[in-house]
């Protein structure tokens, strides 16, 4: 889990009525590992369908509605959470990883072995709580069950 929900949410408004963008006709999307972080492909695509930035705290209610198929406060909350920290990755080429997984390198600081987190472990471990206290009422949800083992994970 990472991204970088506000710029995907603004940048292509922004890039759209730059004055030097030129004849900017379009978005489209070339994910490499499709199936995993959903929401920043579909907040992304989201752009598709406006010309302004997309307000990600209102548009993640409407996700986690579409996505679990019924509107739950705490799911709500944990989407927020994961908003203002998971979702607010730096500039790198995605989010921290196991070393286990990462291209081999003796050196402990190298741009494809990035093990450190941008966000404080607790928010993420608020966010599952969340997730848990809804798990009664949304456990029959694929979308849910993906995205509570995603956070767990």
């Amino acid at each position: 889990m990472w991204g970088r929900m506000e710029h995907a949410a603004a940048d292509p408004a922004e890039a759209l009525h730059s004055p030097q963008s030129g004849k900017m006709e379009g978005i489209g999307l070339a994910p490499e590992g499709i199936e995993q972080n959903p929401v920043l492909y579909q907040l992304m695509l989201q752009n598709v369908w406006q010309d302004s930035a997309v307000n990600t705290s209102q548009w993640l209610k409407q996700y986690a509605l579409l996505r679990y198929g019924t509107a739950n406060d705490n799911i709500n909350k944990a989407w927020d959470i994961l908003r203002r920290s998971v979702y607010r990755g730096g500039l790198t080429e995605g989010g921290p990883e196991s070393i286990i997984s990462a291209r081999p390198t003796l050196g402990s600081s190298a741009p494809w072995a990035a093990t450190r987190l941008s966000y404080h472990p607790v928010q993420l471990l608020q966010a599952w709580k969340l997730f848990a206290v809804a798990a009664p009422q949304l456990q029959h949800s694929d979308g849910f069950q993906y995205d509570f083992v995603d956070i767990t994970r």
